[in-house]
């Protein structure tokens, strides 16, 4: 029985990633959910390395690099080198960057608020508590 629960709850947690992807990655935004996901994390990590980026969204090196290079040729980040170690280059997010950003907020905003309307008021408010307590137990 629980791990028939267990099972559920793993399909309906990759249904909840998928349904906040497609939000982020709608037509009249131009950043795929990983460019989404890279940008909010050098929104809150400034100065990051290609490491800690490839940690954060699990992708390999190689796939980093070029994430990175796309989103420099975007115009969306910057690499600057690091001024204590010439071997390490660091990325912040430009102003570009940030105005992407803000628009694959809004457009997940808009597309999980209309999901979202479809639940109850006490359904919302039981998600987001369940929810807010699984980001405790992980942060």
């Amino acid at each position: 029985m629980i791990m028939k629960n267990i099972e559920k709850l793993t399909e309906l947690v990759f249904t909840l990633s998928r349904i906040t992807r497609d939000g982020i990655e709608e037509k009249d935004n131009s950043l795929s959910y990983i460019q989404f996901q890279t940008l909010s994390f050098l929104m809150k990590q400034k100065n990051s390395t290609m490491k800690e980026i490839s940690e954060y969204v699990h992708i390999t090196a190689p796939s980093t690099t070029t994430l990175v290079n796309n989103l420099v040729r975007m115009k969306l980040i910057s690499r600057i080198d690091d001024k204590d170690d010439r071997r390490i280059v660091r990325l912040t997010i430009t102003q570009s960057g940030k105005k992407e950003l803000e628009k694959g907020f809004v457009a997940a905003i808009k597309h999980l608020k209309n999901v979202f309307s479809k639940l109850s008021k006490k359904d919302r408010d039981d998600l987001t508590r369940v929810l807010t307590k699984l980001s405790k137990l992980f942060n």
